[in-house]
């Protein structure tokens, strides 16, 4: 919000609001399946990273959820590969979440980069 108002030429409120309550809906979805696959600390933290994406470029916040998805889940292969874990240990997802915004950025920004 402090972003739109700084800077009003910036983004749109109502594609950051849009995004946050999607992928935020997803993830309480999510933390609603049994067997705790997510917290509701995710779902909060989600949507302020919905909410930032979609205000900066509608379409950025599902590069981020797809791609915390993915690192999530390769830490997870590599902790029961190298017996470290099993299927049931608990992973931090919020690293992973954070990590896919700025994968999520830097991929979308990378023409202009290069």
């Amino acid at each position: 919000v402090a972003l739109a108002v700084i800077n009003p030429g910036t983004g749109s409120l109502s594609d950051g609001v849009a995004a946050s309550v999607s992928t935020a809906g997803f993830f309480a979805l999510l933390a609603l399946v049994p067997g705790r696959g997510l917290g509701w600390g995710d779902v909060k933290f989600q949507a302020g990273l919905g909410f930032y994406l979609g205000f900066l470029h509608p379409g950025w916040e599902i590069m981020q959820v797809i791609t915390a998805f993915f690192l999530g889940s390769l830490q997870g292969l590599g902790m029961v590969v190298s017996r470290r874990g099993t299927l049931r240990d608990p992973i931090a997802f919020g690293p992973w979440m954070m990590a896919g915004v700025c994968v999520s950025i830097i991929w979308a920004q990378s023409p202009e980069i290069i």
